[in-house]
């Protein structure tokens, strides 16, 4: 049996695998976060060079042509290299995610290799004490709920000399519908 803090010669301990893991994230996560800056300062002129004024935020370099202005074009300052940069960052991103997370499944599944096999106590069927009065309680409990819906679904006589009825319970419901339960009911008069 092996100590849990040992791991088997030529194979990576979990813990790097899991160090190395958290690293590229955080490393991915920096180059996100320095992009995004990067661009937000390329975008707002002013606030890089300390000036109060933040009207020229977002203008295009060039203005749009009056022809697109009539058709409907918007103005926008995105460049085709910002978009393609952003688009590898999260690229980048989604694969140390997935780097990220295969990492992990194999960490954690080293470690639950290392797990030792259930002993004999462990493996044994808990048996309750004497007197043991149902040898398969959920069999009859289930037996028990489908008598009990094939009484209510159909029709007997509850007495041997035939004065008391068990109706379905749809019917029972049909017949009893705007009648008075109760034997000695008289009609109140209004």
């Amino acid at each position: 049996m092996s100590r849990p803090d040992s791991h088997e010669p030529g194979r990576t301990p979990p813990g790097l695998l899991l160090g190395a893991a958290i690293g590229s994230v955080a490393g991915a996560a920096a180059v996100l976060g320095g992009g995004l800056l990067w661009r937000w300062r390329q975008a707002t002129p002013g606030i890089a060079a300390g000036a109060e004024d933040l009207g020229a935020r977002g203008l295009p370099e060039t203005p749009p042509s009056p022809a697109a202005l009539e058709r409907g074009f918007e103005p926008s300052d995105m460049r085709a290299g910002t978009l393609a940069r952003s688009m590898a960052v999260l690229f980048l991103a989604a694969f140390v995610a997935i780097a990220l997370t295969v990492a992990m499944l194999a960490a954690f599944g080293h470690a639950r290799r290392g797990i030792p096999a259930p002993t004999r106590l462990q493996d044994t069927t808990i048996v309750p004490p004497q007197p043991r009065l149902q040898a398969d309680p959920l069999q009859e409990y289930k037996d028990a709920m489908q008598a009990m819906d094939r009484a209510a679904g159909s029709w007997s006589w509850l007495d041997a000399a035939h004065t008391h009825a068990r109706v379905p319970l749809q019917r029972g419901a049909a017949l009893s519908v705007g009648h008075s339960l109760d034997d000695d009911a008289t009609p109140v008069a209004p």
